[in-house]
């Protein structure tokens, strides 16, 4: 399914009857990354909408220049599907966007799920290496990103383990439009930092980490849950950055437990 903004297509999904959750894509990822948990949600009771951020997967490059502008694409899909609120799930970059809609639009939440993403902004090396990865995108060099990126999106095992899962995140890393890197990274690179954002939160969190999270570390959740006022922390073992698809069962009991403890379902 898709909706427009003005001249530009959004691609997103809509299963299930019941309380709505929105999950946000990390970088360079696409919706698909959320198929471990769709079924097992709408199983259990849940409507699970997941989308494309705009220049990745199914969804039309759009002027990006910010994570506000992708906190807005966020409201103009709960509108389209006329949502006024809602548990809303960001993983990584999804988390950023997640904080960032806090921030604008606190009363459109029912519950705020942080997924292997944090609060601090860029510091000086990590903006320098978002430039650098700019530049090789912009020369033709988008092997670089997915090399880089896939080198700290899994756990040790995980190459051995599984490998048709490597094979296939990197098939949608390669298949991210240029735009869509390039936009995606400017935006995470000016990010600001949300602590503050956090800490004034009045809905129920849910922080989930992995302990072999390469790309961001176990202590940015536990920030993260020092600053939330109502949330708590799970850490999952043996899974990296993409723990929602390396330990798939695992984070979804974590998750439904979670959910039934707050919505009863």
């Amino acid at each position: 399914m898709h909706f427009k903004m003005g001249d530009f297509s959004i691609a997103y999904d809509d299963i299930g009857h019941g309380p709505e959750i929105i999950f946000i894509h990390g970088f360079p990822l696409c919706k698909a990354m959320w198929g471990p948990q769709t079924g097992t949600l709408v199983a259990s009771g849940y409507r699970v909408i997941t989308f494309d951020l705009p220049g990745f997967g199914d969804s039309d490059p759009m002027p990006i220049s910010k994570m506000s502008d992708y906190a807005e694409v966020l409201l103009k899909l709960m509108n389209h599907l006329r949502i006024p609120k809602a548990i809303i799930a960001g993983m990584s970059m999804g988390g950023y966007v997640l904080q960032e809609f806090m921030a604008r639009y606190p009363e459109k939440f029912e519950a705020a799920l942080l997924i292997a993403t944090r609060a601090q902004a860029d510091d000086e090396a990590g903006k320098q290496k978002r430039s650098d990865l700019i530049t090789a995108v912009k020369q033709g060099q988008k092997e670089k990103l997915v090399s880089a990126f896939e080198s700290v999106l899994f756990s040790d095992d995980t190459p051995n383990k599984s490998p048709d899962l490597i094979q296939l995140v990197r098939n949608w890393m390669q298949h991210t439009s240029d735009q869509g890197l390039i936009d995606g990274l400017n935006a995470m690179k000016m990010r600001m930092e949300r602590y503050h954002t956090l800490s004034g939160f009045a809905y129920p969190g849910w922080i989930l980490h992995a302990d072999g999270d390469k790309a961001i570390p176990l202590q940015y959740a536990r920030e993260i849950e020092q600053t939330m006022g109502h949330c708590r922390l799970d850490v999952i073992q043996g899974a990296g950055h993409m723990v929602n698809m390396e330990k798939a069962k695992e984070f979804n009991h974590l998750l439904l437990k979670f959910l039934g403890e707050i919505f009863g379902l």
